[in-house]
């Protein structure tokens, strides 16, 4: 938590309108996850010399595990994740990891599923496809742009999850185009309250 002194009207707006954003967000999340919500919604808040407290941030836990011995439970429960994700209309880093970690969750289970079948019918199961991998071979952040570098991380996301790869090797490049893109998340929300509240000792 932050305290904040010596603060203007303006900057007290411009909390406020934070603070809805934030909350309506998380709202929406936790509403469609339902019983897979992991308690309820924590927040990150900045307090005022006033005692006014206003939320910058927030989370929801999920419950990311597959449903055990049934694919098909476990593929609904993605959906409702990835829906639950990606529900608010800004959806943030995080967000877009979770629904890209609860596709692939869902890819495994889809997979599973047709070996089953696969395996009452006497025909041979189709192996994921792992042709994917090269186009996101190397993901490097644009040196002092963090816009492009967001758009090159969402960019490169994209490419791999319309690849159907679920090997490891793109989960790990997955995992780090998100750490890149969450660097680059921060650095923009560092400059922009750098321009909206001054801290003083």
């Amino acid at each position: 938590m932050l305290s904040l002194h010596a603060i203007s009207n303006g900057r007290r707006t411009f909390l406020q309108s934070i603070d809805g954003a934030v909350k309506a967000h998380e709202k929406t999340h936790l509403l469609t996850l339902g019983a897979y919500a992991q308690g309820g919604i924590s927040y990150d808040f900045i307090i005022l010399p006033t005692g006014e407290k206003y939320a910058v941030g927030g989370s929801v836990g999920v419950d990311m595990k597959p449903v055990p011995g049934d694919p098909e439970a476990t593929i609904r429960k993605m959906r409702i994740i990835r829906a639950a994700s990606l529900g608010p209309m800004d959806p943030s880093g995080p967000d877009k990891h979770i629904a890209e970690t609860a596709l692939l969750i869902e890819m495994l289970a889809k997979h599973e599923l047709e070996t089953r079948d696969n395996e009452k019918t006497g025909k041979k199961p189709t192996a994921p496809r792992i042709n994917g991998a090269q186009k996101i071979a190397d993901i490097q952040p644009v040196p002092g742009d963090p816009e492009a570098t967001i758009r090159k991380a969402e960019s490169a996301r994209r490419e791999a999850l319309a690849s159907g790869d679920i090997s490891l090797k793109v989960m790990q490049q997955l995992t780090q185009a998100y750490v890149m893109e969450m660097r680059a998340e921060r650095e923009l929300r560092d400059s922009e309250e750098s321009k909206h509240i001054s801290l003083t000792a």
